[in-house]
């Protein structure tokens, strides 16, 4: 018999648990893509089992899922989370226009920068200020910084 699908929207206080797992949250909404808004944004969490957690990242799947969602809790957007071996989709909804064209983005929390400097080798203020130099770095002209692979003409002949 075939695992059936069920995807379950979680209440206000089942969503305020899931919010506060660590690896669920470090992904969360940054900025209304539709008129700009930044802050606090309304929060739909969504329990998906039924999935084998080897298919949590196929795209079919989570279309399907997705298109669920949307016929049935009017949200065009949302993120698959798989913490701690679970499935979650998340959806946040702009409390200016009510758009969920919301970006959602990576936060640099203190656990986000512990975990990173222990793959890296790094202390954590060393990198901590190697972050916060990146975006000086990345408006830099491309002339004279050493070609890392990063560009499009990576690998190519120069022009003539």
């Amino acid at each position: 018999m075939k695992n059936l699908t069920r995807v379950r929207a979680l209440d206000d206080e089942a969503t305020t648990a899931v919010l506060e797992l660590p690896k669920f949250n470090a992904l969360k909404p940054v900025q209304c893509a539709r008129c700009g808004h930044r802050g606090s944004f309304a929060r739909r969490v969504f329990s998906i089992t039924g999935v084998p957690k080897s298919k949590y990242c196929d795209d079919a799947i989570q279309d399907t899922i997705s298109s669920y969602i949307t016929e049935t809790f009017g949200l065009a957007y949302v993120f698959f989370k798989s913490p701690n071996s679970k499935f979650y989709a998340d959806s946040a909804i702009c409390p200016e226009c009510q758009s969920t064209r919301v970006v959602f983005d990576i936060e640099l929390s203190d656990d986000f920068f512990r975990e990173a400097a222990k793959l890296v080798g790094q202390p954590v203020e060393e990198l901590r200020r190697t972050f916060a130099a990146l975006p000086k770095e990345l408006q830099k002209p491309a002339i004279g910084r050493p070609n890392n692979g990063l560009h499009a003409d990576a690998g190519k002949a120069p022009r003539r």
